[in-house]
């Protein structure tokens, strides 16, 4: 699957995982194919933009977020 071309330099492919529609927003799971930890990130879209790309459970995404929107953490633990 290509990136989308936009600004955005943060762009990572997934397979939609789970959906959960609400009243007016969808929260979309998407894993992010991370066989060892099995990660997934979670986005809040809203419930017609799931109709009009025509999201389904197994479709292949690509999550996009700009730079801004990242957060750092640091854990005590050591990963070594």
């Amino acid at each position: 699957m290509k990136h989308v071309p936009i600004s955005a330099k943060n762009q990572v492919e997934g397979r939609i995982k789970s959906l959960e529609p609400g009243p007016s927003s969808c929260m979309v799971e998407v894993d992010l194919f991370d066989e060892q930890t099995g990660k997934s990130v979670y986005a809040s879209i809203p419930v017609d933009q799931v109709d009009e790309l025509d999201l389904k459970i197994n479709d292949l995404v690509v999550v996009v977020f700009p730079a801004s929107a990242v957060l750092i953490g640091k854990s005590s633990l050591s990963l070594k």
